[in-house]
């Protein structure tokens, strides 16, 4: 069922003589202000169409529809099957994730109108699936039913936004199902794939994690001490942006949760290297010099000051790093790491002017 915390997600029908709304076509989702996307499939041979987020939010009106790729004819489930619906502008828009595809094993939420789920006004069929990886031509991803869920992906679920469980982010569209229904095979188009489509939709993507609305509050949460709400925000941005170092970074800070790594179990540092060590293996360079302050003051502070056997070259390639953390950074860290007796804690503090 669609809550009313879902308005964007819309169910397609089609329309009579008259205007009134008919069979159920597919679904759809609202990106930008008087703009949905769905598959040129659904509203396929159709200049209007009906448009209605069930759940009790709004009420349905008849919609323009345009394909979006001039070259899409029927029967080709690819990245060229969409088209754009034109919606009231005061529809709110979908949360949308980056263009960087669902890793496979990613768990995704998908909700359709088959046959049997049409008649009623706010209902709908919720299943999920999970992300197996792109198929041959790179356009599509493959998903695949998960056991324990009855519902599965077929007519009805076309156009549909498919949501990343963890993130509550859309991450593409339901496109096809494989006609053995027994497979539980479907495929989905990718927000880079619509985006080659529909160009406008690249302009509305959080490519730049700095500008993530929930990255800004996720910062904002950690500087205001609430370290608590701040970890879940960065532990659920990982998912969208792995390969982004300042997650890693943030999760660690936020972690700490403006106390001292001594007073922390061994287990808990050991899982805070790790994220660190993850990081800077992505961007060995000197965009990761934040990353090696912050490990350096782990170290000092859970094993040197505590007389714990440690590496020293290791800390020593760590510590070259200092002089090359910008300001900002050497802030946040001696902000929230308080080891104010520490060699990495007092270097930060002296270069950096602080």
């Amino acid at each position: 069922m669609i809550t009313s915390s879902e308005p964007w997600r819309l169910r397609i029908r089609a329309t009579t003589n008259d205007g009134a709304p008919s069979e159920v076509l597919g679904t759809a989702f609202v990106v930008a202000p008087g703009v949905a996307l769905t598959c040129a499939h659904v509203v396929e041979g159709r200049v209007r169409c009906w448009a209605e987020a069930p759940g009790g939010w709004g009420s349905g009106q008849v919609c323009s529809t345009r394909y979006v790729v001039p070259g899409w004819s029927p029967g080709r489930y690819d990245g060229t099957d969409v088209a754009v619906v034109d919606v009231p502008e005061s529809w709110p828009a979908a949360p949308l994730g980056p263009s960087a595809p669902p890793r496979p094993e990613t768990p995704l939420d998908a909700l359709g109108f088959p046959e049997q789920y049409s008649a009623a006004d706010d209902r709908g069929q919720r299943t999920r699936v999970q992300v197996i990886g792109p198929d041959e031509t790179g356009k599509l991803i493959q998903v695949n039913g998960l056991p324990g869920f009855d519902g599965q992906i077929q007519r009805g679920y076309s156009g549909g936004p498919v949501v990343d469980v963890t993130s509550g982010r859309v991450v593409g569209m339901v496109s096809t199902a494989d006609m053995d229904k027994r497979l539980r095979i479907s495929w989905i188009i990718p927000l880079a794939t619509l985006a080659e489509a529909w160009p406008p939709l690249a302009d509305l993507l959080p490519e730049q994690i700095r500008v993530d609305p929930e990255f800004v509050e996720a910062v904002a949460a950690l500087n205001n001490g609430a370290y608590a709400r701040a970890l879940e925000r960065f532990n659920t941005l990982v998912n969208m942006y792995p390969r982004e170092v300042d997650v890693y970074y943030y999760r660690v800070l936020a972690a700490l949760g403006g106390r001292r790594p001594g007073g922390y179990r061994y287990e808990v540092i050991r899982a805070m290297e790790n994220l660190l060590q993850i990081g800077i293996q992505i961007e060995p360079g000197y965009t990761s010099n934040h990353l090696r302050a912050l490990w350096a003051l782990i170290i000092e502070d859970y094993y040197e000051i505590r007389g714990i056997p440690t590496d020293r070259s290791r800390l020593r390639g760590l510590q070259a790093a200092l002089s090359g953390v910008g300001s900002d950074r050497a802030r946040e860290i001696i902000n929230h790491v308080p080891a104010v007796e520490c060699p990495t804690w007092q270097g930060l503090s002296r270069n950096q002017g602080i």
